[in-house]
């Protein structure tokens, strides 16, 4: 479980995108909804550690954020609108780059990132070059990278603009990924996927 205890951020003087902010997201998959998404991105950015100088307390599990590892207490994956590849390597490569990181054997790797890109009918794009991807083509890469690890948490910035034709695809690449928690931010309602929809407005301090 995820807690956010009486959480403030603020960017700039008389200007909180979240002011004493509570909320508890327990295992399951959340939409971050609204207009001004301000509020919501702050949340994802906190718990993805971009953004650390908050008041309050966050606490993932009975710990505090500020102090889990998350390369061996917490496996997290954030999906970017504007992802960043090794555009000069090949779609295998850039999948497997975090397995080797975490010092997974090649063998192993590759047999990973191969089974993940048949997951989502990528196996003929194995070996192509990441340079000549498409943005979304680069998005859905991102959530095939994410899966090579069951994940506790999954964070995803607004992408509704990115594949507004095609809703149903972008949902289905969500439910393919292995997460306990789930949270997206957009700039409207995601239909047959969240079990909550709620709006984060940001707040400026009078």
């Amino acid at each position: 479980m995820i807690e956010f205890k009486n959480v403030s951020y603020t960017y700039y003087s008389k200007f909180y995108s979240l002011y004493n902010f509570n909320y508890s997201f327990k295992q399951g998959n959340y939409a971050l909804i609204g207009e001004d998404i301000e509020g919501p991105l702050t949340v994802i950015r906190l718990l993805a550690k971009l953004d650390t100088f908050y008041k309050g307390e966050i606490i993932i599990d009975n710990k505090s954020l500020k102090k889990i590892n998350y390369k061996k207490d917490f496996n997290v994956a954030y999906i970017s609108a504007n992802p960043k590849f090794f555009n000069n390597k090949t779609v295998l490569e850039n999948v497997v780059y975090p397995l080797k990181s975490r010092g997974v054997k090649k063998s192993e790797r590759n047999q990973i990132g191969l089974s993940c890109l048949k997951n989502f009918n990528w196996e003929n794009m194995a070996n192509i070059k990441v340079s000549s991807l498409s943005q979304q083509d680069l998005i859905t890469l991102s959530f095939i990278r994410a899966s090579t690890r069951p994940l506790n948490l999954l964070l995803c910035e607004n992408l509704s603009q990115i594949f507004k034709d095609n809703c149903e695809h972008y949902i289905n690449i969500i439910n393919k990924i292995p997460a306990c928690i789930k949270i997206v931010v957009s700039i409207s309602p995601i239909p047959n996927y969240t079990s909550l929809n709620f709006y984060l407005g940001s707040l400026k301090l009078e």
